[in-house]
């Protein structure tokens, strides 16, 4: 066997013994169902929210009036590569916000992410820290 093929061998077992090892949760085909409410908790106010992914996604522009959301799901790999962002605008401040991502996947809200809105800026319902809260004007 010629060295070519020998290394040829070689990277084809490491590969599927890599492919064995790995949890089928964490295999790019496992897939979950994510939902992100944004939420206005502003009394006697309307907000303006306009919520979109890395990847094209576009959910639109909406108008919320106190105590309405908007909801939107989507379906992603474990674990997640897009992120999603939010642009709010109150008349209390405004700003772009990442909604969902790996990371507050993982650490902050799982499948469920609750934004409320509130006149100091927008708070994520975490699962383990209880309120995140962001100020206006910071990109978080």
């Amino acid at each position: 066997m010629n060295t070519f093929n020998k290394n040829m061998l070689f990277t084809t077992l490491a590969l599927a013994i890599t492919m064995l090892l790995i949890p089928s949760s964490q295999q790019a085909n496992d897939t979950k169902l994510v939902k992100v409410v944004i939420k206005n908790d502003i009394p006697g106010q309307t907000i303006n929210t306009h919520c979109y992914s890395d990847e094209h996604d576009e959910f639109g522009v909406h108008t919320l009036s106190h105590g309405a959301n908007f909801t939107f799901e989507f379906e992603t790999i474990i674990p997640p590569v897009t992120k999603y962002y939010c642009e709010l605008i109150t008349s209390h401040g405004s700003g772009n916000y990442e909604v969902f991502s790996r990371v507050l996947e993982a650490y902050e809200c799982n499948a469920y992410c609750l934004w409320s809105v509130l006149a100091g800026g927008p708070c994520l319902q975490t699962i383990d820290k209880g309120v995140d809260c962001k100020s206006w004007g910071i990109n978080g």
